[in-house]
């Protein structure tokens, strides 16, 4: 039996019980299961590179001092990903953008209530 992919409408309430947990990392939250979400189709936007590579060079970094999130490839693989055409981040995240912005309001709903 195949493993079912993962997908952060499938997982929602499991991140939401994350973020209840610690919701001062919701953004290490978000961007960690975002990219659970993005590597599997890595390899069906990149046929002519090995998807193993860019699988592994796909990350997220919550920066604090900025407060915010990025995802990305890092610097190597980037040249090899730079088609706008055939890029895999944005259509991810529009996709769950409803569900970022729940989790979001989740997280400053838990750090409200407990002042």
């Amino acid at each position: 039996m195949a493993k079912k992919p993962f997908t952060l409408e499938d997982n929602f309430d499991k991140v939401i019980e994350q973020i209840r947990e610690k919701p001062q990392r919701v953004l290490n939250i978000i961007g960690a299961n975002l990219v659970k979400d993005i590597r599997p189709t890595l390899k069906s936007h990149y046929k002519d590179r090995r998807g193993r590579h860019l699988s592994r060079s796909l990350g997220y970094w919550a920066r604090k001092q900025e407060n915010d999130l990025q995802i990305g490839f890092k610097m190597f693989y980037a040249p090899f990903v730079m088609d706008r055409n055939n890029e895999p981040l944005t259509p991810a995240v529009m996709r769950n953008k409803d569900m970022i912005v729940k989790l979001i309001a989740e997280a400053l709903n838990e750090i409200g209530g407990k002042r």
